[in-house]
């Protein structure tokens, strides 16, 4: 059976647009979430910084390793197009709404930290 994932969002401030969610935060900070289904598993990815401000770190992959060191649910990565982006995923067998909220909170949090720590912005 399918998830309908946008069904958890209906109830909190959260705004959802085709596969996208955009999560508010503290202040006037925001963070968007894509969503992705695949077989029995929802991914979920948010960009963190774009390639220039990325690249400006000497070695931005490791940079990433060590914020994966720190942080639990999300994991931080280079992606082909030379951006940060942040990642998680959760099987689907048994979700609930309030995992769903955590994880994508989470993600969102953790992030726009990521972002303003690389670009001293709210870009996204």
């Amino acid at each position: 059976m399918a998830i309908n994932w946008k069904s958890f969002c209906g109830d909190v401030s959260l705004k959802v647009e085709g596969d996208t969610i955009e999560v508010p935060l503290e202040g006037a900070r925001h963070q968007r979430i894509n969503v992705h289904i695949s077989d029995d598993v929802i991914y979920l990815h948010s960009l963190v910084a774009h390639p220039a401000p990325t690249s400006r770190f000497e070695n931005a992959s490791l940079r990433a390793w060590e914020r994966n060191r720190a942080v639990s649910i999300v994991a931080f990565r280079i992606d082909e197009r030379g951006r940060m982006v942040g990642e998680a995923w959760m099987p689907t067998a048994g979700l609930t709404q309030g995992e769903f909220l955590i994880y994508i909170r989470t993600v969102a949090i953790e992030c726009d930290r990521f972002e303003y720590q690389i670009t001293g912005d709210d870009v996204h």
